[in-house]
């Protein structure tokens, strides 16, 4: 008797780029958490500023809202990516479609993919971060420094973690 085929429908199951996009219950602890994470981030790169409180609680919130848009651009890329690559190229769809939806390390497309939308978000974050801190005053040493901290340690390093660990 011949074993039947099983079937498994991968995108069916959000990526993780896609839970942290998506408004949810885990939002409330997400935004407590990368508030507090930008505002160390900023703190410990600006920590020679004589006027540091008052600049981190006139800041904070609108770094941690461009960090938070900056993720969610870098998720649609890879959402996006994923679309397009199953309507552009079917044959070539099912490799970066899992890689992308399950597992990043899966093969070098879908790792380099994804350091794409990681580097893409750390882009915007720094655009973003350097013209809320010069807009608050800082010179532009002092908030390229502090943008540039920002998006290396807020960057979504999240991307990276397998889809596939949580879905098992």
């Amino acid at each position: 008797m011949k074993k039947a085929k099983s079937v498994r429908l991968y995108n069916v199951l959000f990526p993780i780029f896609i839970l942290v996009s998506i408004p949810s219950p885990l939002w409330l602890i997400l935004i407590p958490l990368n508030y507090l994470w930008d505002r160390f981030i900023l703190s410990r790169s600006l920590k020679d500023l004589d006027d540091l409180e008052l600049l981190c609680s006139k800041t904070s919130w609108k770094i941690c809202l461009a960090g938070f848009l900056s993720d969610i651009a870098g998720g649609a890329f890879l959402f996006l990516v994923m679309i397009l690559s199953d309507k552009l190229f079917p044959d070539f769809s099912d490799r970066i479609g899992y890689g992308l939806s399950m597992d990043p390390f899966y093969n070098i497309e879908s790792f380099l993919t994804t350091f794409s939308a990681v580097v893409l978000s750390a882009l915007l974050i720094y655009i973003a971060d350097k013209t809320i801190l010069k807009k608050a005053g800082l010179d532009l040493q002092s908030a390229s420094r502090a943008a540039r901290d920002l998006a290396l340690f807020t960057a979504p390093w999240l991307f990276f973690i397998p889809s596939r660990w949580i879905y098992r």
